[in-house]
This record gives C-alpha cells, structure tokens and sequence, in this order.
C-alpha cells in the first residue's frame, strides 16, 4: 500500500481529534528528495515509502514493501532496535548513530527524524532518513588521524606502537578486526606482526583466526597483503584478487569476517609491512577512510624509521663495529645486573679477561686488515665455546671479557677458560695466510673481595698479566695475594694523581761522562716521587701504572719542563762553559699523542734553554707505532735542533731497522750487555759490533750501566766515547750535580 491508496493521514488523537486531508502532505512525503517511508508500529512492515528511498537504497517499491523495519538494519544492531521499540517512544523523535544495510549489502550510517501518525486507521511513524556515511567518515578520520598520531607519540618501541595504531585505527573508524605484516627481508616474505580484534560474542572463533594469521606468510603478489606490498598501493574489493584465494580466508569466513582494505606503510626505502583491516559486515571503502587509512600507514612508517634508527644508534653505542661484540659498556650493565642476582640468589659470577699473545706482531708484520680479520675469527671462536646465557664482549684492541653467570665455583671457570684455550689450538686462516696465536686468561670470581663490577674486570685483568708472565697460552685466578696488590695499586693511582697538586714529584739526575776527556757532558733527567708515607720510589715502582691511566702525559709534561729548567740554570750559572745537555725519556702515550713537537717549543719558550740542549730519550716501544704522525713528530723536533736517542738499544727484536727509518741521532747500549763485558768475550763482540755500526751511520753512542774502571776502559777501546754509571756518579738531586759539575 502507498499514499495513493490510503483514504486519510490522521496525527494521533491527542493531538488532533479532526481527520487531516491526505493531499495536504502527498507532495511533501514523494518529492522529498531525502529518503521516507512510513511503518506499521504493530507489525513494523513498510506501508509507504517515496522515491528518494527507492532510488537511495536500491529495493525495488515491491520489496520495500514486503520488508519491516528489521530487515533495514545490519544484524549487529536488532538488539537495540528492540530495545528502542520496547521504550514505546510517542510523538516527534529524532535520533542519530544507526545504520542500514541497502539493498547490495553496504551499510550506511543514518540520522532518523520520525512522528508518530495514524495511518489508514492504524498507528503508524513516518520516518525520514539522512545518510551521513561521509560526515561520519571524515569525522572518524578527522578523529583517527589524531588518535594514531598521539598513540605513537606515546609509544616508545616498536612492539608498543603496532597494537596502539590498530585499536586507535579500529575503534575510531568501527573496524572489527586488523592485523599488521612485516616484511622480512631475510626471507623475502611477509610475516605476522600484530593481531587486533574488537570483543566478541565467540572469542574462540577469533583466537582461531589469530592462530591462522600467525603462522601464515605472503609472497610479493600473494593475497591482498602481498599485492599491498608488491605496488605499494592499498588494495580492497575493486582491485584486489578473489578473497577465497587469501591466506586465512577459511579462517576469517568461520570469524564471520570479510577482507576490507590492506594499506602498504611505506618507509623511505620502500614498503616495511602491511596494515590489513576486517568487517563483519561488508562496507565499501570510500575515499575519506582509504586517505586516513593511507595517513596512518605513512605515520606508522615514519615512526617504524625513526626507531630502526634509534636502535641501530643504540646498537652501535653498546656494541664493537668490527667484531658484533657488546662493548665495555654494555658488558658492565650485564655484568651489574648479573652481581645484584646472584646476590639475592646466592651463586656465583665469573669474569675472563683474554688477551691475544703477541696480537702486534701479526698486526704490524701482516698489517691491520689481517690484524681486524683475526680479531673477527677469535671472536667467533670464543662465542662458539661459551655455555649458552654466558656474554663476551671485547674491550677494544686484542682484549676480550666472558661473562660466566651461575657458576658453581672456581673449577667452572676453569673448563671455560681451558675450552677457550683449547680452540686456539687450530690455525687462523686469513687471507694472507695461516697464523697461531694463544691467549693468556685472567680468571676472577664474585662472592668474595672484589664485589664491584668495575673491580672484578680489574681482578680478571691482573691475573691475565700475571698469567702472560708465566708464558703464552696459560690461565690464572685472581686471589687474596693479587687483590692485595691490586689495592696497592689503587691506593697508588690515588696519590699519583696528588702528586703533582702537592709537589711531590722531584729529578734526579745522572752524569754522561766524555771517556777520552773524563769530562761530564750531559745528565740523563730521572724522575723519583717522594711519597709521604713509603719515602723516594723509582720510576719502577709507578711509571707504568702512570701510562696505564693516562697520568705520564702531565706527569712527562713537568718532566720536561723541569729538566729544561734546570738546564737553562746550569748554563746561565757557567758562562763561558759548553753547555751541559739533559736527556728526557719520553713514553709512548707522549711520543703518540700528536703534540709532542709542540709541547717541546713551549717549554722551551718557558725555560729559555736550547733546542741543542735537549736529548730525548725514545725506546722500541714507542718507535713501534711507526705512523705518519709519529715521523712528522720526529722530524719536526730534529728540525729544530732536538736531538733524539733510542734508548736501550739491543733488547728489541728490529732496532737496527730504526736507525734508517727514523731521524736518531744517538744510541744507548743497553747495560745488560755492559754488565759482564770484561769477562765476556760474546758481550764484548755485541759491544764492538753496535760502536761500528753506530760510527758509520755518525750516530753517538752511550754505553749505561758502567760499575768498575776495567768496564770503562774496555769500551774505550772498543771506541764508545761515552758512559754513565755508578763507576762515575749515582743519579743525584740538582744541587748535587751542580758541585760535580
């Protein structure tokens, strides 16, 4: 039945009580142009309806009118449309947030403004009906856009910001289920990542179909995701392939969920994943919804970039570059964390300190690619023979550190130090041939003194050394004896570093005697430190600690200004006299730091000595660096008029190469081959044979060490011109030396 066949259009009769011709409202009700339709209140079947609904939600007039209002709406919402009919509203009513399905089965969201009327003798509602799918769609969008972008705001990982997209995404635009794919570049596939749904009736349904998802992947071009990732263009209904053929498909069909869109995220090198969303009810995409979806995929890529690039920072801060290794850092944080445990679960905690044997002579023989290709094999090799759980880092250079958690004892360690021993039994290949190498393990243990992360590794790092003293390839445990001597050393690093603040330091000096003259002709500048409580050490006895922890830089550096210094006095206080040169031994920390040359200009500039005033004393190990910068530094200081002397010549198994390579202008027999030389004929055939050699490269030589009048006159003939040693003074304080003089 429509308006033509009704007799008359009645309002309720508490409202008007006079039957209202029907003409009155005919033309309003057919030419609305938005749709209209009037309804049994008793039945609920459609009695009326106009053009506009006809032409809006595609039924023919015939179906309109065989259908109730039940049958407009989605089946997800007849519950409340019960409940909106069981409220028993009257009169004017006007309400929003429905939806209805048109006849190709899209859903569309509608505001309703209807009255209550009676009709051909019946109560009936005439309804009109404003489909506002776009507004609500660009509201939803407006809306997700700034739910997406506050939810990766507040997202710091990756794993964090997926689910957040999706539920922000899912309960601002009404989707039912979504899922996001990643590409793994390993592989070449698209794998699960996350999984989203909406609370359903049947959650068993939806574990089924995350289940599914998990375990299923795409190729480029399979299934919607992987068109998606394939064009790097969103895929839905009207350019994707048949949903039966998907991954997932039957899974998602006993779900009781349709494939809608999948939306490629796009990084800056192309697409990282796949963001894939589901309905229950199928819904077309339209333009409003693909851009919001096409925004949040880009923020997603975005935000996915700016976290690989945090992490591979991250990674790169707590990791070696050469070797993968965690780094120093790092392995102090696990190693702090391992402690606390094993505090509270009361086991124990190792910590092997490995240094490679003679690493710098692959390194300097082979050269430093062949020295980073071993390092990268050891560090392989250690990793494959550690227990799983346990961590190796590497310190830099040729030093590695395990770290051994829930170790019963000391005998644990032990077979972890021997296994790793054990796999450097086998050569290296490296590209420029096979090399052995061993190394020396320090092995220390918590549970007892040390318990700080930081002495630990100390501990581990004295028993290496103590292990490379007693040869290649062994291990050693930290005990109560090196810890004791590791307090020492602690308590000396802390008053070498006052030292310097209270005046501690002092020079004593040692004659250089002319043999032909018997003259003295120089002194060689020797540091003491008076200590407060253990009196006047050696150089011995804290000179190394000094260049382990970078104090020989200030410390050489007041070296050198008071040797100068004081030179500057002798000659100012002997006027007319040759001036007496002073020899300074530099370490390798001073020769290599790049400003030796410039240190030396302005302490002379201080002084007012000579350039030709001061030796400077180098041994092999400093000449061992052998770089550019070290010759730049040489040959600037022997341009102005510094001279330079390699220091206890013959313990090194290449002097005689430094003596063309770099500009020395003098040479130091060691006293080890001195001591000895009278009664010695090999000794004295060494002596001979470095004096010859010496003279024809005009270089001058020194012999030290000389304690008896027969040793002086023994290298008097053999041609040195030069000594020093207790036979002719001890070292000395200044004022000493200046009587001598």
């Amino acid at each position: 039945m429509d308006l033509n066949q009704a007799a008359s259009l009645q309002a309720p009769s508490s409202e008007v009580d006079d039957a209202v011709p029907l003409e009155q409202y005919r033309l309003a009700f057919e030419r609305n142009p938005q749709p209209m339709w009037v309804y049994d209140l008793d039945s609920l079947r459609l009695i009326a309806v106009n053009d506009a609904a006809i032409a809006h939600y595609g039924y023919s007039r015939a179906k309109f009118l065989s259908m109730t209002i039940r049958d407009l709406r989605p089946g997800d919402e007849l519950p409340s449309l019960e409940e909106n009919l069981r409220s028993g509203s009257h009169g004017f009513e006007r309400s929003g947030g429905w939806r209805h399905r048109k006849k190709d089965g899209s859903i569309i969201d509608v505001e309703i403004v209807s009255h209550e009327l009676t009709f051909a003798g019946r109560r009936a509602r005439v309804v009109l009906a404003t489909d506002v799918t776009a507004r609500r769609s660009a509201e939803n969008a407006q809306r997700a856009q700034l739910v997406v972008a506050q939810r990766l705001v507040d997202s710091t990982t990756i794993d964090e910001a997926g689910p957040k997209l999706l539920d922000a995404l899912g309960s601002t635009m009404g989707w039912d289920a979504a899922t996001i794919w990643r590409v793994d570049g390993a592989s070449e596939a698209l794998r699960f990542d996350t999984f989203w749904s909406v609370p359903t009736a049947d959650p068993a349904l939806t574990a089924e179909l995350e289940h599914t998802l998990r375990a299923a992947t795409f190729g480029r071009g399979d299934g919607w995701a992987g068109l998606a990732w394939e064009t790097g263009e969103p895929v839905c209904e009207e350019n994707g392939p048949p949903v039966e053929v998907c991954p997932g498909a039957a899974a998602l069909r006993r779900a009781r969920l349709h494939r809608a869109v999948a939306i490629p995220i796009v990084g800056s090198d192309g697409v990282l994943g796949v963001l894939e969303f589901f309905n229950r009810i199928h819904r077309p995409i339209d333009d409003g919804s693909l851009r919001t979806l096409t925004i949040a995929s880009a923020q997603l890529g975005q935000f996915l970039e700016r976290k690989r690039a945090e992490q591979a920072l991250a990674y790169q801060a707590l990791h070696d570059p050469l070797t993968g290794l965690p780094n120093r850092a790092l392995f102090l944080d696990r190693l702090q964390i391992s402690l606390a445990n094993s505090r509270r679960r009361r086991n124990t905690v190792g910590v092997l300190f490995l240094d490679i044997d003679n690493f710098k002579v692959i390194n300097d023989s082979l050269g430093h690619r062949a020295g980073d290709e071993l390092l990268s094999m050891v560090a392989t090799r250690i990793t494959a023979a550690l227990r799983p759980g346990d961590t190796v880092a590497r310190f830099g250079g040729d030093e590695f550190v395990v770290l051994a958690e829930q170790i019963s004892g000391v005998q644990d360690a032990v077979v972890i130090a021997e296994r790793i021993s054990s796999t450097f039994n086998e050569s290296f290949s490296l590209e420029l041939g096979e090399v052995f190498v061993s190394a020396s393990i320090g092995i220390a243990l918590s549970g007892s003194s040390p318990e700080d992360a930081e002495d630990l590794i100390r501990g581990a790092d004295s028993a290496m050394y103590r292990a490379k003293d007693r040869g290649r390839g062994q291990y050693e445990v930290f005990d109560e004896l090196m810890h004791a001597q590791m307090l020492g050393r602690l308590r000396t690093e802390k008053d070498l570093r006052e030292a310097l603040r209270r005046d501690e330091l002092t020079l004593f000096y040692q004659p250089v005697v002319n043999l032909p003259e018997g003259n003295v002709v120089g002194v060689e500048a020797l540091l003491r430190w008076n200590h407060p409580e253990r009196g006047l050490l050696e150089p011995a006895e804290f000179i190394t600690l000094a260049e382990e922890n970078g104090l020989i830089l200030p410390i050489g550096r007041w070296v050198l200004l008071e040797a100068c210094r004081q030179a500057a006095h002798w000659h100012r206080t002997r006027p007319g006299r040759p001036p007496i040169s002073v020899s300074v031994n530099v370490s390798a920390m001073q020769a290599c730091h790049g400003s030796l040359d410039r240190l030396v200009d302005e302490v002379l500039r201080e002084t007012g000595a000579d350039a030709h005033m001061l030796k400077l004393e180098l041994t092999e190990s400093v000449l061992l660096e052998d770089t550019e910068g070290l010759h730049e530094t040489l040959r600037n200081l022997e341009t102005r008029g510094v001279r330079l002397v390699l220091d206890d010549f013959g313990t090194g198994y290449s002097a005689l190469g430094y003596l063309h390579r770099f500009p020395i202008q003098g040479l130091k027999i060691d006293r080890s081959f001195v001591d000895g030389i009278e009664s010695d004929r090999k000794r004295t055939a060494i002596a001979q044979a470095v004096i010859d050699i010496a003279k024809a490269l005009d270089i001058e030589v020194v012999c030290e060490g000389i304690e008896c009048p027969r040793q002086a006159e023994l290298l008097f003939e053999l041609g040195c011109n030069y000594a020093q040693g207790f036979y002719f003074a001890a070292p000395a304080p200044a004022v000493q030396i200046a009587r001598l003089l």
